[in-house]
Order: structure tokens, then sequence, then C-alpha cells
């Protein structure tokens, strides 16, 4: 396939050509699906403008991906939204992991079904 346009791959094979754009922080490509594998190859920052992929397998086919334009993300220097949303998903696991401990050493015995059934303990 070395040489040959997206087009003639396309016609080729008879599948479509996408134009998606696609972000490090989201791992779809529009018409495609979920595809972090791909979304991550192309992130590698081996790829210039104007480059093409080898075949890529994905979750839902095999991809050949010609980069059009990339932009870098913009500098930023305050990072507490993810730091708090970082804060706030280990707090939650914290705190589940814990009542999942008291609850196995407690050795806490759910009898709500005998409740409804009307027998007593």
């Amino acid at each position: 396939m070395a040489g040959k346009s997206l087009q003639a791959i396309s016609k080729r094979f008879n599948t479509p050509v996408i134009d998606a754009e696609v972000t490090f922080g989201n791992p779809q490509i529009s018409n495609a699906g979920y595809e972090p594998t791909i979304i991550g190859n192309l992130f590698s920052g081996a790829l210039k403008n104007g480059q093409r992929t080898l075949p890529l397998k994905g979750e839902t086919g095999v991809y050949v991906i010609q980069i059009k334009t990339s932009t870098k993300a913009p500098a930023t220097t305050n990072f507490q939204a993810e730091k708090d949303q970082m804060i706030q998903g280990l707090a939650n696991q914290v705190e589940g992991q814990a009542m999942g401990g008291l609850r196995k050493k407690a050795a806490v015995v759910d009898n709500r079904k005998l409740s409804e059934l009307g027998v007593r303990l």
C-alpha cells in the first residue's frame, strides 16, 4: 500500500474515507466508535502533518490514518481543575473500599428478604 492515496486504499477495500477530528481526552472516532488504541497511536508523536500510518488494528476495524493538521494543546500553569477531579476520584475510591472492608470485618448478613417473607430470627 506504500505510495497509494487514502482514496485508492478506500476504493480497493470498499470502505469510506472518514474525515475526523480527534482529541487525546476522547478515545472516539466519529462514525467509527471507541478506539483507544488508535487514538493512542496517533498521539505517540511519531507522525507529522501529511504523514500516514501503517494499517492499525482497532476495536471495530483496521485503520490507515493520514494526519491533515495537528494542534498543540495550549500551555497552562493552573492544574487545579484536574487536581480536584483526581482528589474526588480517590476520595470516592477510598470511601468505597473502607465501607467494603467494614462490611467484611463485621460479617454483615442481609436478612431483608427473610423480613419481607415474615420470617423472624
